[in-house]
Parts: C-alpha cells; structure tokens; sequence
C-alpha cells in the first residue's frame, strides 16, 4: 500500500500546488479505498483521468471573459516570441557561404567571364551579401540562366523581385545555397546566402506551442493571485510605507497597469515577429531569412524593452503577492474549561 500511496502522489504532480495543498489528501485515500488488495500501480484509467485532471486544473482559468481574453492575448504574445527563439535555432543549423574558391567560380558563371571584383563579405556567414561589377557585353538574364542551368543551378527568372523591386531578377539554389542575380544602373548584381534549413519551419511551430503554452499558464496563475489578494497579508510590517506596499490594493493596481504597459508596449512588436514567422510558409519568398530580418528589427524597438519590463514587474508583483497574501490558516478552536466535579 505505501507503494501505491508513492505513485498516486506522484501522479498528484500535475495538479497545482493550491489544489493539491487543499485535496490532494482527500483524493490519495479515496484512491486507496477503492484500491483492490495487492495492488501496487495505479491502474491504467486511473492514470490517465488524474493526468487529465491535473492539466485541467492548471490551464483552468478565473471565472470572467475579461479573463479568458487577457490569457488568449498573453499567449499570443509569448508564442511569437517562443516562434522566434524556434525559428532563430532552426537558422543556425545554416550552412555558411561557399569558399572563396566556389564564390570565384560562380561570379564567373553569372557575369561569363573571368569576374575580377571584390568577393562576398558576409555579416555573420548566413545573411544575404551581394557584388556588384559593370554588365559585361551582350549579357543577358537568359544567358546567365544557361549558364547557371548547366553548371547545376536550379534557377528561374521573374519579372518583380519583392526585395529590390519590379525589375527582373533571377532566384534559385544549389546544394543548399540561395542565389539572386539582378540589373540596375548598367551593373549586374549577385547575392549568396545559405538557404533555409527544412527543420526551421518545425521548430518554430514546436516554439510557438511552448511559448503559447507557457503564457497561458502564466496569465491563469497572475490571474488567481490577483483574485486572492482581498485577504490580509501575513507578515508583520514596521512602517506605514510597508503597509501601503503590502496592501492588496496596492499589488492589484501594479498588476493592472503593468499589464496594460506590457499589451499596448508589445503590440507592434509582436506584429513584426508574426510577419517574420510568416514568411517561413512561404517556399517562394526570395529573402531566406526574411524571419531573422523582422525579429531583430522588433528586438531593436524601445516599446520591445518596456513591455518586456513591464511584463516582469507584473510577474515579480505576482510571486511577492502569491508569497505574502495568502489566506491564513483557520485558528485552532479553544479548549473548553475544565472544571472540577
């Protein structure tokens, strides 16, 4: 019977502290009553209804639609960041640019003779570079397209580049490398960068569940706290600047403005993470790492750093509110006089 008592509080793991704190007791002897003699694993359906139950709980919200709405858009938020993080470690797995040798032999390709210009110099060895020289005479797109199909490029032309504009470019790759080579001003421009690794897409999904996930926990645990805080705190306080901070109101306006600061703070930022995140559906999109372009233009925006701020105070008053309102213990009934017979 211990045995079985281990592991039906080991399965009591998935329910919150709060709950677990006020029922676990009542449920692990419920449990063990109903338990047949000799039993030493808790049985099957057993196992999955207290799972379920536990996940229930947690992902349970505060009764109220404002609620439900404010968790939604938390998770909303943490999940284009959790997308991000997923879709930045998926880049990594990126290649970087070919040698100085091969950058060489495909210059030569596109331009049909001996390209004598500078070479690639790469920001991080993953962003597109691109040189420039002189159009060498009767070049041509088609030309450069023979040239590139033969030598193993798989390339195509089209007629508007959404990242240099309407002119005719041509896009494709080869062994793991992306290519652009564009016209304008009488030159003729080549971009390389790695293209995008097939697991970037996954782990950007895997990101964005975790990052939504962990959000909507976050916003139904604050949310509990929140709806807690009319007890009195237990801790002894000297000064009236402690009585103030310590008192729920107090914690409940923090609370509040902290949060409308982190939603109206992180609203265009969040936009430009989805965009970026966006193009990795997109098998077509010209820019490969469009997604790391948007994301460190939101991780460069002030408003980024004062809703993540604001974000953490509303956290931290939270943990000290969770810490410091609880509802006391009720007092132990007095004993009844003893008197003499």
């Amino acid at each position: 019977m211990r045995t079985l008592d281990k592991r039906y509080r080991r399965l009591l793991l998935f329910y919150p502290r709060a709950y677990r704190r006020q029922h676990g007791e009542e449920l692990v002897t419920t449990l063990l009553d109903a338990a047949p003699a000799g039993r030493v694993r808790p049985a099957r359906g057993e196992v999955l209804d207290l799972v379920r139950g536990g996940l229930r709980q947690r992902f349970r919200l505060p009764v109220g639609r404002r609620m439900v709405v404010l968790a939604a858009l938390v998770a909303i938020g943490t999940g284009a960041f959790g997308g991000t993080a997923g879709t930045w470690l998926g880049l990594r797995i990126a290649a970087g640019l070919p040698d100085r040798a091969a950058q060489q032999a495909i210059a030569d390709v596109v331009w049909g003779q001996h390209y004598d210009g500078r070479l690639f110099d790469p920001i991080d060895g993953r962003r597109p570079t691109g040189v420039g020289s002189r159009t060498p005479p009767a070049w041509s797109f088609a030309a450069a397209r023979d040239r590139l199909t033969a030598a193993g490029w798989d390339v195509r032309q089209i007629e508007a580049d959404p990242m240099s504009g309407p002119g005719p470019a041509l896009v494709g790759g080869r062994h793991g490398t992306r290519i652009r080579v564009e016209q304008a001003d009488g030159l003729v421009w080549l971009e390389l960068w790695p293209a995008r690794p097939a697991g970037t897409l996954p782990l950007a999904v895997v990101g964005w569940l975790a990052g939504a996930v962990a959000g909507w926990l976050l916003a139904a645990w604050a949310g509990y706290v929140y709806r807690i805080e009319a007890t009195a705190p237990r801790i002894a306080v000297a000064t009236r600047a402690e009585v103030l901070w310590w008192s729920p109101p107090v914690h409940r306006v923090a609370m509040a403005l902290g949060t409308a600061v982190c939603a109206f703070a992180l609203f265009e930022p969040v936009w430009m993470l989805y965009i970026g995140m966006g193009l990795l559906t997109d098998p077509q999109t010209v820019q490969g790492l469009g997604p790391e372009v948007y994301s460190d233009a939101a991780l460069r925006l002030p408003a980024t750093w004062i809703g993540l701020c604001s974000g953490a105070v509303v956290l931290v008053t939270a943990a000290a509110a969770a810490v410091f309102f609880r509802p006391a213990a009720d007092p132990a009934p007095a004993a009844a006089p003893v008197t003499a017979s």
